[in-house]
């Protein structure tokens, strides 16, 4: 037989039923040269069909398939009928094209090349909406699937369906039979994929990878953005073990067990991975959000930890969370107790997300560097030590460990342990691990790196607080104060000791004074001495007091205060006193006309207003000045005390005269005469309050230019002692209402009054 006809012989077998080439043809082929040449001739043959006929019909389907047909129960049927075509033709020609390679014996590879033209002609050619369809049909099946498994819990009947791939049971329920026709549309077409050799060359496409990436995504977003409540890991691997395992395991239920396994395994491991990594990317963006509600975000943390010792981005979450705390926390319009508030939550969450405390070290460097430039930083921590109310920081106090400072921190906590790791590679060198993981309190003294800064700021607060005491009980003081020499150390508490001393000791020589008083001839110096109480304080251990100390007293006090000094001198040779008349608190009990009698607690110099217009009715600034020996502008503010309670009404600039109607009529309209002054529940004197707050606010500002808000506190609780109802939270909030309204500014955690340009 010639080479051209055994060349046209071999094709029409290989066209004919079976689809085989007898041996005798191949081995003419063989004989003369041209059996490669066939080869080529059939493949173009194929290669022909299909760019001119089947990839036209399947273009053309797939052309016509929109969304809505994905989302119908009839969805892909003209797309997925055209694919079974295709791939029954093409299912003939590998099936020949395996006998031709079986009869040839192995030195053909026919199939192989024929597996090659399709993958070539379909994945990889210039027919790119086919891929895509079929990559959207896969979508669609898996989102079926998604939702058919979400009503498995409910059936058995659909769970044994779903558990062995038959999508031919019959189920009671509308919505489960809708889903599992258009699955088993679904696997009909994955079933054709597969008999064309395409459907694992598909998966290897990076629109496969794609598909599956966002199947993760998806669910990851919809189930865990935002919520830090609980651990999301668990929950995402037995999903992906379920639901995507099941996909991927119904789009092959023709393979064989162990191929279909091995390739299954290895998509789901490449998922377990993936969905780790996009978890981890999602819980360091919102990580900042995270630190914010710990503990109750613990979850959130656990899962970002266990994200982490699997994935490679310990780099990300540093640089991400550094920018979120520049963007969010360390600006000037945010308040230092705030920042330090976050600055604690982010301290205990990060130990939990890293124990040996280097993540911390490095995303919260920019935080104590922020923290070292503002001026009440040293203020707000030695404020938080001694708060009740901070139940973090009181609680450390209480446990009495001593501050771990850098110079004296040793390598001993580093030597001769079992259990001893190398520090992560971005750990600081220059840091050791018991100072990273110190407890909450080292760490916010470690901020400047020295005790003194905190002893002298104590030693200021301690001065306020026992100024403002209504006794001589110091008992609360001293525990603070044996629980700071615990921490710092007693050598640096002397002063303070000296401070709880003095109080003390005014106790006693004031009880000795009136027991002195009260045996002497004179009853007068003992009534003018008896209601006074004392506190004698050693100058040089205090800090510098400051404020009106040119006050000039009225002449009964001040009278009773030269008694009370004669009494000391005579009890302390060689020392006296030097009254401060500008500090204290003074109790007085005014009758009105009407004969009803009203209580005030108010500082000094407030009550010498109202002692002067017991002279007489009628006052100006300048005269008030000249006799209280304070200048004009002081005066005026601390009028504002009696203005607000209706005791005193200004009649021209300047011009004031009591006018003890007005408090009448004023106590009626709150409900009652005094209810307004000393009822702090009621909710219109609170308004007043509020108002002669703000008056000392502003008077504060105007000579400090500006202030933070602890140090307004304190100063309203010396000025406004026994009247100052509001908590330092509830002052805040009062202030930032001020700011709201433009009649406050705010930079850097102090306020000031606005600039008049």
């Amino acid at each position: 037989m010639e080479a051209s006809a055994a060349l046209v012989e071999a094709t029409k077998e290989m066209a004919g039923p079976g689809g085989c080439v007898s041996g005798g043809i191949i081995d003419t082929l063989r004989q003369h040269g041209v059996l490669g040449l066939w080869e080529q001739t059939h493949l173009a043959g194929i290669r022909d069909r299909l760019a001119h006929k089947l990839l036209p019909q399947l273009g053309e389907a797939a052309e016509g398939q929109t969304e809505e047909d994905n989302e119908d129960v009839e969805g892909g049927l003209a797309f997925s009928t055209a694919i079974g075509v295709v791939a029954q033709e093409m299912a003939e020609v590998q099936a020949a094209a395996r006998k031709f390679d079986e009869t040839v014996g192995g030195r053909s590879h026919l199939r192989g090349r024929v597996c090659d033209l399709l993958e070539s002609e379909i994945l990889h050619s210039s027919h790119d909406k086919i891929r895509k369809q079929c990559i959207a049909r896969l979508r669609t099946g898996f989102s079926d699937f998604s939702e058919l498994a979400e009503l498995r819990d409910d059936d058995d009947d659909l769970d044994a369906a779903l558990s062995s791939g038959d999508l031919r049971t019959e189920v009671d329920h509308p919505e489960a039979m809708a889903l599992l026709a258009r699955l088993r549309t679904f696997q009909q077409l994955a079933v054709d994929l597969q008999k064309m050799g395409l459907l694992d060359m598909l998966i290897t496409t990076p629109d496969f990878h794609e598909l599956l990436h966002s199947v993760v995504c998806a669910r990851i977003t919809d189930s865990c953005e935002g919520v830090f409540d609980e651990e999301f890991l668990p929950s995402l691997s037995e999903w992906l073990d379920d639901v995507v395992k099941g996909w991927l395991t119904l789009m092959r239920p023709d393979s064989p067990l162990d191929s279909k396994a091995t390739s299954v395994t290895q998509c789901i491991a490449e998922m377990h991975s993936n969905a780790r990594f996009e978890l981890c990317t999602l819980r360091i963006t919102e990580l900042f959000d995270i630190i914010v509600d710990f503990p109750d975000s613990q979850p959130a943390v656990e899962d970002l930890r266990n994200c982490l010792a699997r994935t490679d981005q310990r780099a990300l979450l540093l640089s991400s969370l550094k920018a979120a705390f520049r963007k969010r926390l360390l600006h000037p319009g945010a308040n230092t107790t705030d920042i330090l508030a976050q600055y604690i939550l982010a301290i205990k969450a990060l130990r939990e997300l890293d124990p040996t405390g280097v993540i911390l070290e490095v995303v919260c460097r920019p935080v104590r560097s922020y923290l070292q430039s503002r001026e009440d930083t040293v203020r707000s921590i030695v404020r938080s030590l001694v708060d009740d109310s901070n139940t973090e920081l009181s609680s450390e106090l209480a446990e009495g460990k001593p501050i771990n400072m850098p110079d004296s921190d040793m390598s001993s906590d580093e030597e001769g342990d079992d259990s001893w790791m190398p520090d992560p590679i971005d750990a600081d060198p220059t840091s050791s691990r018991s100072q990273r993981t110190g407890d909450i309190t080292s760490v916010l003294i470690n901020i400047y790196g020295s005790k003194e800064l905190f002893v002298k700021e104590y030693r200021l607060l301690l001065s306020e607080r026992l100024l403002a005491l209504p006794d001589y009980n110091v008992d609360k003081e001293a525990r603070y104060l044996e629980l700071l020499k615990l921490r710092f150390g007693e050598e640096h508490m002397t002063q303070c000791d000296v401070m709880l001393k003095d109080i003390s000791d005014s106790k006693r020589i004031s009880s000795r004074i009136h027991e002195d008083l009260q045996g002497a001839e004179s009853q007068a110096d003992m009534a003018a001495t008896g209601d006074l109480r004392i506190f004698i304080l050693s100058r040089l251990f205090w800090p510098t007091l400051k404020g009106e100390d040119t006050l000039q007293l009225p002449s009964p006090v001040q009278k009773s205060l030269d008694t009370f000094t004669a009494k000391f001198e005579t009890l302390k040779a060689a020392r006296t006193l030097d009254f401060k008349n500008h500090l204290g608190l003074v109790n007085l009990e005014l009758t009105l006309d009407s004969g009803a009698t009203v209580d005030f607690s108010v500082p000094p110099i407030v009550a010498t207003i109202m002692f002067h217009f017991e002279e007489r009715s009628d006052w100006n600034l300048e005269q008030l000045s000249s006799v209280m020996k304070v200048p004009t502008p002081t005066i005026q503010k601390r009028m504002t005390f009696w203005i607000r309670s209706g005791l005193i009404r200004a009649t021209a600039p300047g011009e004031y005269i009591l006018d003890e109607q007005g408090y009448v009529d004023r106590s009626n309209s709150a409900g009652g005469a005094g209810d307004h002054v000393d009822d702090e529940d009621d909710a219109e004197d609170e308004d007043e309050d509020e108002e002669l707050y703000w008056q000392f606010i502003q008077g504060m500002l105007a000579n400090h230019a500006s202030l933070p808000l602890d140090r307004i506190y304190a100063l309203l609780s010396m000025f406004v002692e026994g009247g100052l109802t509001l908590t330092e939270p509830a002052l805040q909030k009062f202030l930032a209402a001020k700011v709201d309204t433009r009649l406050l500014v705010m930079t850097q955690g102090e306020y000031a009054l606005p600039n008049d340009d």
